[in-house]
């Protein structure tokens, strides 16, 4: 177990590498810091963003990393060398949240004016594609598996899974009762899972739309994982660790 310092102050992203070697945080220092995990050792401190940095994601090829924030911008950064890869997105308002597509070809963000965008990375010039459906800010997205849904989480209390190809909402989750604050797709992609302000974890079926599960958290939540058979779920509280059977 390693403690990581160097950030001046809150702490607003982690995000691990593919491989489990790199280890990148990021806050409201403006700064993005990557470690090695089998020492601890720092690697880079990454500036740049100006303002608030609100989320990481690493590349599956695990060779580049990208963050976004307050100041409206999604940067992508070379991990080996912690230098920029290439000009910035922009768009209208603070991003909440960035997921890489499976294949890497796409980047969604989930943005405070409450719309998901999809920017296709080939088409370095092309305005993204936005998705309207939430009625308040948008907190969280994640692709599935196979990169054909995305899932966006936000204050309306809803989950939305969309169609990637088509933009089209295929359905929207209700049941919450506050923001919805992640969401993370099991690895074989039949289930969604959701956790919330209102102090729950809902389990969804990604073809029906149906909840198949509610499960009381000791408080708010805060985040979601997925690995294996396993979900780490974060909270106010602490770290709770369930493992259920994806079917």
């Amino acid at each position: 177990l390693h403690t990581l310092t160097g950030h001046d102050e809150t702490v607003n992203a982690v995000a691990l590498s593919p491989d489990g070697t790199v280890v990148a945080s990021a806050g409201r220092d403006q700064t993005i810091r990557l470690w090695t995990t089998a020492t601890g050792a720092p690697m880079h401190v990454i500036t740049g963003q100006q303002g608030s940095v609100r989320a990481l994601a690493f590349a599956p090829t695990g060779l580049t990393l990208v963050s976004a924030g307050s100041d409206h911008t999604i940067r992508f950064w070379d991990v080996s060398t912690g230098e920029p890869q290439g000009a910035p997105l922009v768009q209208d308002n603070w991003v909440e949240d960035v997921a890489f597509s499976p294949d890497a070809t796409a980047i969604a963000s989930a943005s405070r004016d409450g719309a998901v965008r999809v920017w296709r990375l080939a088409e370095t010039k092309a305005q993204p594609r936005v998705f309207a459906g939430h009625d308040d800010a948008v907190r969280a997205v994640a692709f599935s598996p196979d990169g054909s849904l995305l899932a966006s989480t936000g204050d309306d209390h809803s989950v939305f899974l969309w169609d990637v190809q088509s933009g089209e909402a295929r359905h929207r989750l209700t049941g919450h009762g506050n923001w919805v604050e992640d969401v993370a797709f099991s690895p074989r992609g039949s289930t969604v899972a959701s956790v919330s302000a209102d102090g729950t974890m809902r389990l969804w079926d990604a073809a029906s739309a149906s909840c198949t599960c509610v499960i009381p958290l000791r408080s708010m939540g805060t985040s979601v994982t997925w690995r294996a058979n396993a979900i780490v779920v974060g909270t106010r509280a602490g770290i709770l660790a369930l493992r259920i059977l994806d079917h």
